[in-house]
């Protein structure tokens, strides 16, 4: 097996003109190109990062749907206030109170923001 035709026919020959077999070779390599330290290159501690990664992304995309079910559950407060503060003035009867009042609760609405602590507040006094 000393023979370089002999190293090339057989790849998985353990001594091939004193170079370690190509398979070892590889594994090398491919950790060497990484460039993380030796203690990072064990299958132990990729599994760990990829699981810390993992958990802080569930983290993130939980923290985007509480965010979401708190803005609805505000735009759905303020929708009920709005829609009880309407009702309230519309049955003053005396029809131009009941205007001041429609006129005063539709200039206080803000057109382009979504519902706030404030506005909820503000409609439910």
């Amino acid at each position: 097996m000393g023979n370089d035709s002999e190293c090339l026919d057989h790849p998985q020959a353990l001594r091939c003109g004193g170079s370690e077999p190509p398979a070892l070779a590889g594994r090398a390599i491919r950790n060497k190109g990484l460039g993380w330290p030796d203690a990072l290159r064990l299958p132990l501690w990729q599994a760990i990062l990829a699981v810390l990664a993992i958990l802080s992304l569930l983290l993130a995309f939980h923290q985007v749907v509480l965010g979401a079910v708190q803005q609805g559950e505000l735009r759905r407060k303020a929708t009920a206030m709005q829609a009880g503060a309407a009702w309230r003035c519309n049955v003053i009867p005396v029809a131009r109170s009941r205007d001041d009042c429609l006129m005063r609760l539709n200039a206080t609405l803000p057109v382009r923001e979504g519902p706030t602590e404030a506005n909820v507040a503000f409609l439910g006094r």
